[in-house]
């Protein structure tokens, strides 16, 4: 028996778009959530995904649902 797994994409438009829409810097949130700037710039290029922790922490940031992050 073979699992398959299905890659989520990051959609890191979406996590630009909620910074505008609220107000913050790249800086801000990068602070509030503990990762770098540079880090958050290529999460939002898609350059990288956020790692599990960091995907929750913009969740609870944001009050949105790991599923509001999913590429469509």
């Amino acid at each position: 028996m073979t699992t398959e797994t299905q890659k989520i994409e990051f959609d890191g438009a979406r996590l630009a778009s909620l910074c505008e829409q609220r107000g913050f810097s790249q800086a801000q949130v990068a602070r509030t959530i503990g990762i770098r700037p540079q880090s958050l710039c290529g999460i939002e290029k898609n350059k990288h995904n956020p790692s599990a922790v960091t995907l929750m922490k913009l969740c609870l940031l944001f009050n949105v649902n790991p599923q509001d992050f999913v590429r469509s």
